[in-house]
């Protein structure tokens, strides 16, 4: 217990209350559940609306009221815990395996206090009700309820507002002010109930509202379409379970529908609230009658358990905090300082901090400002968000937001080198014997699951073998590559498992080689078409393995790629349909065609098929081009056809121009670099790290880098894609 230090109001009416000084009486603690419970009428996993029945009684089901499954729930979490005071009840309706309605709530919680009437028009009130363990002030006669939206057409379901003041010990001496309401996906409902509660809030009455409002504030998929509860948190009323559970979306409602939910058939809407007013502070929120998606649930919604406590001395006032470190839309590589100021009227208890979501700190002690050294190479480059929320002893809580670009050198793509050099991600067979496989390096990344693959363009007229290999050492043994090219000086190449041949085939300087695994199937493709199908199931982890024979073989644009994880891998681009360009490793310059017309260009071979990915590149200086994502991944040279490009001029300029459309523009120097990216859904460009515009155009797939140059000798450099 803790110390009160204020008034109790006894409210005699919704205009009248009585107050009296409570200072030295003990602070209660209670707890107030809440069900949805559809006549405890519970689905069995993806049927169509059956009930589970009992037995041979096929009019009875086992999770009907008063009996099996139903009511193994209500004594767990209601009946058999001390603290819970009141159950406040929606569609609590009577069925074929009832006593009559009167008696029905008196079958689920025996010894408890319920009203003998709740109404006989159509729908039964919706079934709303409240029973309260120790009973209702006002010689126990039970709730009042009120008509607040009358049944419209006549004979459908009217919306209740019912009202007690539930005692919360034994020997009376307090009690709270219970809400129970039932309503529809209607902002106009939710208003009408907050304007009727508004003398509590007139006369500073600490209370407490449950329902099934049939509003969403979180929604997984599309399978619900929900509008907010602004109508209550504009009024003041705070949402216990986003207060005390924060980072979980708490769904509540509808399990075991198939189609929806993740995984397919857990609930996946929360429209079942418990709010609360004035001097009141929220302890804890938690669920109940939740069950493994597709098991028998209890009821088609989960049940609410909230404990409370007087005494916040009606504290409504929330934290101010902010991110003063980093800023927003900053470029943060390494160690990042993180720098959070929080302050509160009465005192911050603790303080949060996230990135994209989860918690990755949290200070219970200490004052503003809060600090805290973040290791941004645990994610892959690009944006994230980093948010603080503040909380106080009342529970009332702030939060601050700040977007970043994570840009962390990708290091180097190869290790354990013999006898050859690294050189960007080019390797090169550098000493050992010159007719002996004694070189090589395998890559940093690997394959740890699922599907993924390498590619590479090996040099022309030299021996090497290139290809997946679950062999992380240093060894030059060809026999040890699980899935490999094997090529030859004659300019021909062979595919090789283990050193055990397959098949064969020639190419030319230039020529792009990928090893791909495609549903658990490793495949070879030579230029994009496919040349064998392997018959070995792969095994992980798988990278890429190398072994040179002959001195100077190289290996270059090499690109490994997993969708089972690991971060983003940014890769060289590797040119294609190149028109009136010269293309030389990951840069193109146009060296014919029209000086001034949009004739020349090239797009890269690698896309970003789905989700976040970037493309980063140099323009020349003083050059007319455009460079930018495309899904066109023809040779056409039409600059209509970049979806997000970057324009620049011969006067030092660049415009944002999507589908050829001004958006904004500035100015650039010689060397800086542009980089256009996908982040969350959403398109934003970059120059020299900083951000300068956000589109509004969300992206589609596949896109890759895209260009069109003007200007005879304009060129683009040191291009990448990162995915």
């Amino acid at each position: 217990m803790r110390i009160h230090r204020g008034m109790l109001c006894l409210v005699l009416s919704m205009a009248v209350s009585m107050c009296v000084d409570i200072t030295t009486a003990n602070a209660q603690t209670f707890k107030i559940a809440h069900w949805n419970m559809k006549s405890g009428e519970g689905k069995d996993g993806f049927s169509t609306g059956a009930n589970i029945f009992n037995g041979a009684d096929t009019t009875c089901t086992t999770n009907a009221w008063g009996v099996g499954y139903f009511q193994q729930f209500l004594n767990t979490y209601v009946k058999n815990d001390p603290d819970v005071v009141a159950l406040v009840a929606n569609e609590a309706w009577g069925n074929s395996c009832a006593t009559p309605k009167d008696n029905l709530v008196g079958l689920v919680l025996p010894t408890w206090h319920y009203p003998r009437n709740t109404g006989t028009s159509t729908g039964e009130h919706d079934g709303v009700t409240i029973l309260a363990r120790y009973g209702f002030v006002g010689n126990d006669t039970g709730p009042s309820y009120q008509v607040v939206i009358a049944a419209n057409p006549p004979n459908q379901e009217e919306r209740i507002l019912m009202h007690a003041q539930v005692y919360v010990d034994s020997t009376h001496t307090t009690f709270i002010d219970v809400f129970e309401t039932h309503l529809d996906n209607s902002a106009s409902e939710r208003s009408t109930v907050v304007s009727y509660m508004a003398p509590l809030r007139s006369a500073n009455t600490p209370h407490v509202i449950f329902g099934d409002l049939n509003a969403a504030v979180n929604v997984q998929g599309t399978c619900a379409s929900l509008s907010e509860i602004n109508a209550f948190t504009q009024s003041q009323y705070h949402d216990t379970w986003a207060e005390k559970n924060p980072q979980s979306p708490g769904y509540t409602a509808k399990p075991n529908t198939n189609g929806c939910g993740s995984p397919n058939g857990s609930s996946y809407k929360r429209i079942d609230y418990g709010l609360y007013w004035g001097g009141l502070t929220a302890l804890s929120a938690s669920l109940f009658g939740n069950v493994t998606a597709g098991d028998d649930a209890p009821s088609d919604h989960y049940g609410l358990v909230f404990e409370y406590s007087f005494g916040s001395g009606g504290d409504t006032t929330k934290p101010v905090v902010n991110i003063t470190n980093p800023g927003t839309n900053q470029v943060v590589s390494g160690s990042v300082n993180v720098s959070v100021d929080a302050t509160d009227n009465v005192g911050v208890t603790r303080v949060d901090l996230l990135r994209d979501g989860t918690v990755i700190h949290s200070w219970t002690s200490g004052s503003s400002p809060y600090t805290f050294t973040w290791d941004s190479t645990t994610v892959g480059n690009g944006t994230h968000t980093l948010q603080a929320i503040a909380y106080d002893a009342a529970g009332n809580n702030n939060q601050s937001t700040v977007t970043v670009d994570v840009e962390n050198s990708t290091g180097a793509f190869w290790t354990a080198l013999v006898n050859a050099t690294a050189t960007g991600t080019t390797i090169q067979k550098t000493g050992g014997c010159g007719t002996c496989l004694d070189a090589g390096g395998i890559s940093m990344n690997t394959i740890a699951s699922g599907d993924g693959y390498v590619q590479f363009v090996p040099s022309t007229a030299t021996r090497l073998y290139a290809g997946l290999s679950s062999d992380r050492t240093n060894s030059t043994d060809v026999t040890q590559i699980k899935f490999a090219f094997s090529f030859w000086t004659g300019s021909t190449w062979d595919i090789r498992e283990n050193n055990v041949y397959k098949t064969e085939g020639t190419y030319a300087a230039g020529d792009v080689f990928k090893i791909a695994i495609e549903a658990g199937v490793v495949k070879y493709y030579q230029n994009g078409i496919l040349v064998y199908t392997s018959a070995t199931p792969p095994s992980y982890p798988l990278g890429l393995d190398v072994s040179l024979m002959t001195i100077n073989a190289t290996v270059s644009n090499p690109v490994i790629f997993s969708s089972g994880g690991g971060g983003p891998t940014t890769s060289d681009i590797m040119w294609i349909n190149a028109v009136n360009v010269a293309v030389t490793g990951n840069a193109i310059q146009k060296n014919a065609g029209c000086d001034g017309c949009p004739d020349a260009g090239a797009v890269s071979q690698q896309t970003i098929d789905a989700g976040d990915g970037s493309v980063d590149f140099v323009p020349s200086f003083g050059y007319r081009l455009y460079a930018g994502l495309g899904t066109d991944r023809s040779a056409s040279t039409d600059r209509a056809l970049i979806n997000f490009a970057f324009s620049f001029w011969q006067d030092f300029t660049w415009d944002i121009r999507e589908g050829d459309i001004y958006k904004t523009g500035g100015s650039y120097v010689s060397g800086d670099v542009f980089k256009i990216a996908v982040a969350s859904g959403v398109v934003k460009y970059y120059k020299n790290g900083v951000l300068v515009y956000t589109s509004a155009t969300p992206p589609s797939y596949p896109l890759g880098l895209d260009t069109t140059i003007l200007s005879v000798s304009g060129n683009v450099t040191q291009a990448h894609i990162t995915k």
